[in-house]
C-alpha cells in the first residue's frame, strides 16, 4: 500500500470509526507501541481500547467532518466535528436529544500508515465521563439505576398522594378554611423539600465530579450542627476526641451526608425536641475516619431499612422519603461505609477514607 500524508491516514482513520466502530478503526490504524495522549493523560494502545470499548457499549460516532489541519512531514494537526448517537438510555439524555455533537482537536504522528502518537486536546470520551454519562465503574451504574428507579417512585407515589391531600383541602375551604390552609402549606412544604432534595440527588450525589480536599472533621461537624440549631427545634452536640482529625474527601458531600442523617433524626423522633450528638475518631486502618450519629428517638422503622438493605424498591416495599437515599448514595461516592440503626439501636455507624488527588 502506498504510503498516505499523515492528514490523509488520520481522515481514513476517523471514517473507519463512521463506517465500522472506534474499537475496530483503532485495532486497524494504531501502532502496537502508539502513545495516546488525551487532555494531558498518556494511555497505552491496550488502555485506549478499553476506553473506546467501554464508549462503544453506549455511543457510536454517526459522522465527522475535518476542519481546519495543518500538515508538517509525518505529523497532522486538525480540528473536528464528532456527531454521536446515544444508543440506549442514560442519565442527562433527554428524549430527542439522543444525538449530539463533540469538537475535538488532535494531533497525531504517522509512520507507514499507522498511528504512532495521538494527541486528543479535547475528547468527547472525557466529556461523557465527567458528565457522569459514560462509567466503566459498576458502582456509579448502580447509583445512577437507583436513582431513576427511587425518583420514579417519589414521582408517583409520595407526591402523587401529597397532591391528592391538596386537592381535598381545597375542596373542604370553604367549610373550615383555617384547617384546610394548615394542610396546605404542611403538604406544599413536604413537595418543595422532595424537588429539593431530587435537585440534591442530581447535582451531588450522581453526575458532579468528586472534589477532593483536606479538612478539619472537627470544624465541618460543628458548622453543619450550628446552623441546624438555628434553624430548627433541635440540640445538637459534636464529640471529637482528637480535634485536629482530618479527612481528604468531597467536603460537599461529607456535610450532605450529616444534614441528610439530621433531619432524619428530626423526622423519625418522638420527642419535642430532638437531640442529635455527632461523635468522630479515627478508626482501624490509616486515613481512615469513623462517625457515629446518634439521637434520643425511637430508631428508624424497619419498613424503610428494608430497601436500603435490599438496594432496591419495589411497589410493595419502599419508604417515604428519599433522604436515606441522600445518605447512603453520598457514603457511597466516597467509597465509604454506612450501617443505619435499628429501632432498637438508633445508631447511624459511618467509616470514610481518605480519597487520592
Amino acid at each position: 500500500m502506498a504510503e498516505g500524508s499523515a492528514l490523509e491516514v488520520a481522515t481514513a482513520f476517523l471514517e473507519a470509526m463512521v463506517d465500522t466502530s472506534r474499537v475496530d478503526a483503532a485495532e486497524r490504524f494504531l501502532a502496537g507501541d502508539v502513545h495516546v495522549i488525551i487532555n494531558g493523560t498518556t494511555f497505552s494502545r491496550a488502555e485506549y481500547l478499553d476506553r473506546l470499548e467501554t464508549s462503544d457499549e453506549q455511543f457510536e460516532m454517526v459522522d465527522v467532518t475535518i476542519g481546519t489541519s495543518l500538515t508538517a512531514g509525518r505529523r497532522a494537526a486538525f480540528t473536528q466535528e464528532l456527531l454521536i448517537e446515544h444508543r440506549g438510555t442514560a442519565y442527562g439524555v433527554e428524549p430527542g436529544h439522543e444525538r449530539f455533537t463533540e469538537c475535538a482537536a488532535s494531533i497525531v504522528t504517522v509512520e507507514d500508515n499507522l498511528i504512532t502518537e495521538i494527541e486528543i486536546t479535547h475528547d468527547p470520551t472525557a466529556t461523557l465521563e465527567a458528565l457522569g454519562l459514560l462509567s466503566a465503574d459498576p458502582t456509579t451504574e448502580k447509583l445512577r439505576d437507583q436513582y431513576y428507579e427511587i425518583l420514579n417512585r417519589v414521582l408517583r407515589h409520595n407526591l402523587r398522594n401529597k397532591l391528592n391531600v391538596i386537592l381535598a383541602s381545597v375542596e373542604t375551604f370553604e367549610s373550615d378554611p383555617d384547617a384546610a390552609a394548615a394542610t396546605i402549606k404542611e403538604k406544599t412544604a413536604g413537595l418543595l423539600s422532595t424537588v429539593e432534595k431530587a435537585q440534591k440527588i442530581e447535582q451531588m450525589a450522581i453526575d458532579t465530579p468528586l472534589s477532593p480536599t483536606q479538612f478539619h472533621v472537627t470544624d465541618t461537624i460543628t458548622e453543619v450542627l450550628d446552623q441546624y440549631e438555628r434553624h430548627h427545634s433541635v440540640s445538637c452536640r459534636c464529640v471529637c476526641p482528637d480535634e485536629s482529625l482530618e479527612l481528604r474527601s468531597d467536603r460537599s458531600l461529607f456535610q450532605n451526608i450529616l444534614e441528610e442523617t439530621i433531619q432524619n433524626a428530626i423526622l423519625y423522633t418522638n420527642t419535642e425536641t430532638p437531640e442529635v450528638t455527632v461523635t468522630a475518631r479515627p478508626a482501624s486502618g490509616q486515613g481512615v475516619v469513623e462517625l457515629e450519629i446518634e439521637d434520643n428517638g425511637p430508631g428508624i422503622p424497619e419498613s424503610e431499612l428494608e430497601p436500603l438493605r435490599q438496594d432496591q424498591e419495589t411497589q410493595l416495599l419502599h419508604g417515604s422519603g428519599i433522604g436515606l437515599w441522600i445518605t447512603k448514595w453520598c457514603v457511597t461516592r466516597l467509597e465509604g461505609q454506612i450501617t443505619f440503626g435499628t429501632e432498637k439501636e438508633p445508631t447511624v455507624h459511618i467509616t470514610l477514607p481518605n480519597l487520592g488527588h
